[in-house]
């Protein structure tokens, strides 16, 4: 004990005799104490971070309101007459142009009305070509094509371009974000499984044999030289990866094809180009309310000449060999957009997952969408017209009315006979 006492006697003697030595014990415990509290503070730091991020990511889900559920036509009506009386929702403009690059027997008849009814509602502009019409598909790399665009305008518009959406047939060209600016040259399309698209383009067109009621002819045709030599070669109308070519706007037999469908694929990939699925419509429709921010009303559809919630994959094993062998055949033969409706069914699952991180809540507003479409077709029933505004009358027709009818009804060089006049607002 004397011994220690007399070492930190010794110590405290040396510390007195070199005062450097005390500054520098002085200097390194404040070293000390200054990184851990620079430490504590990242992790503070961090972990407040953290938990914003956290909120944030919460907050974003919650802010994104479920679409409302009724239970009385009653109900639907006064939820209606109050959306069309609130000028905020009248007012509403999309935060970008709406591009929609259509295509033939992919569903976008469908989607088509949603956008036809939006103009009308909240008084966008719509390009409206000369000549529009059942088949017609405006090839904007031609310039008469892109004369006709430029000075065509809808009559409660009047406006020359630029226009606020483009949704009418067409074959990919840079012109058309001339036409419809849009931010990042968003745009989307809608794709469909070939094994189904080419046979329903068969009966449009009248390219190929194929009854709706009767697959065995389309397979028995496949199996067939005219069926082998169709599939080889496609026809003038009948295209092989017919929806691929207009969404690149190269044809296939093209040099520079391929590298635009990569192009394509990039697009997509990267979120500029966004593919629908024809046999998903309900989900398609959920992420273009989101991506738009559409209003649940604006995104209630009339289904046209398309289901809702189907695939061709589901429940394929139990089909016939020879029509699973002519789908298998027909998707070799249009392999490019085969690759496409792949990646389309990928990219919507991403999409879906962002705006929907509770699986819970998708199946809830794919509930709750499908029965509105339900109360709107239950509102613009004939036996409710007495019952309804003529403002509500309008916006029935809009709902049901298919895209050469909507376009006879209000381009500006006058409506079909056989529909009534739709004045502007």
């Amino acid at each position: 004990l004397t011994h220690c006492r007399n070492s930190r006697g010794a110590r405290r003697a040396e510390e007195m005799i070199d005062p450097r030595m005390r500054r520098g014990k002085t200097i390194a415990a404040s070293l000390v104490v200054l990184l851990i509290s620079i430490c504590l503070a990242l992790y503070i730091s961090l972990f407040r971070m953290q938990s914003i991020n956290t909120r944030t990511a919460d907050t974003h889900a919650v802010q994104r309101p479920g679409i409302p559920r009724f239970n009385s036509t009653a109900l639907f009506h006064e939820f209606v007459l109050a959306t069309f009386n609130n000028s905020a929702y009248r007012r509403w403009k999309p935060s970008r142009g709406i591009i929609f690059l259509k295509t033939h027997k992919t569903g976008s008849s469908t989607l088509t009305s949603i956008f036809h009814r939006l103009a009308v509602t909240h008084n966008l502009s719509c390009a409206v070509p000369l000549l529009s019409g059942k088949g017609k598909t405006h090839d904007l790399r031609n310039q008469t094509i892109q004369d006709e665009v430029r000075y065509s305008m809808l009559s409660q518009k009047n406006t020359p371009m630029p226009f606020d959406m483009w949704v009418n047939h067409v074959s990919y060209s840079p012109f058309i974000h001339d036409v419809v600016p849009s931010a990042h040259g968003f745009a989307f399309a809608s794709i469909r499984d070939p094994a189904t698209r080419v046979p329903s383009s068969c009966d449009f067109f009248k390219c190929c044999p194929h009854d709706r009621s009767n697959w065995t002819l389309y397979s028995q045709f496949v199996q067939s030289n005219d069926g082998a030599r169709f599939l080889k070669e496609g026809t003038e109308v009948c295209r092989l990866d017919d929806t691929s070519i207009d969404i690149t706007g190269v044809n296939r037999s093209s040099p520079g094809f391929v590298a635009s469908f990569e192009e394509t694929l990039s697009k997509v990939r990267d979120g500029r180009l966004l593919l629908l699925v024809t046999d998903r419509m309900l989900e398609s429709v959920l992420v273009l309310m989101h991506e738009y921010d559409l209003h649940p009303l604006d995104a209630s559809f009339h289904s046209l000449k398309v289901r809702t919630d189907s695939s061709v994959e589901d429940g394929e094993e139990n089909l016939p060999d020879e029509v699973r062998n002519a789908y298998e055949k027909t998707r070799q033969a249009h392999r490019y957009d085969w690759e496409l409706y792949k990646l389309a069914n990928r990219t919507l699952d991403e999409r879906l997952r962002r705006f929907y991180p509770v699986p819970s809540k998708l199946v809830r507003d794919l509930e709750a969408l499908e029965e509105m479409n339900q109360w709107m077709g239950s509102l613009c029933s004939p036996r409710m017209a007495a019952e309804i505004s003529s403002t509500i009358q309008q916006m029935c027709f809009e709902w049901k009315v298919d895209n050469v009818a909507w376009i006879q009804a209000h381009h500006p060089y006058g409506p079909h006979p056989s529909e009534p006049v739709v004045s502007s607002k």
